[in-house]
């Protein structure tokens, strides 16, 4: 084999996609006592408060027959 041979090219392999779902930012005005009672209820169970509001959107809708969740 000759001395000026070039090493072979690595085949870069493309990272598979991550499925990262989209979010927006909005503002959100709770009265006082329920943001209160609503911050509690998140420090207890280890979410943050906006974590407590998806889960608690997401349920009231899937309650009413609405799909919140894409399946993948």
């Amino acid at each position: 084999m000759g001395e000026n041979m070039a090493p072979p090219k690595k085949k870069t392999v493309p990272a598979p996609p991550v499925s990262t779902p989209q979010s927006s930012a909005f503002s959100l005005r709770l009265p006082d006592q329920l943001r209160q009672v609503a911050q509690g209820c998140a420090e207890s169970t280890g979410v943050s408060l906006n974590g407590l509001v998806c889960i608690a959107l997401a349920d009231y809708l899937t309650s009413r027959g609405y799909r919140v969740h894409s399946k993948q």
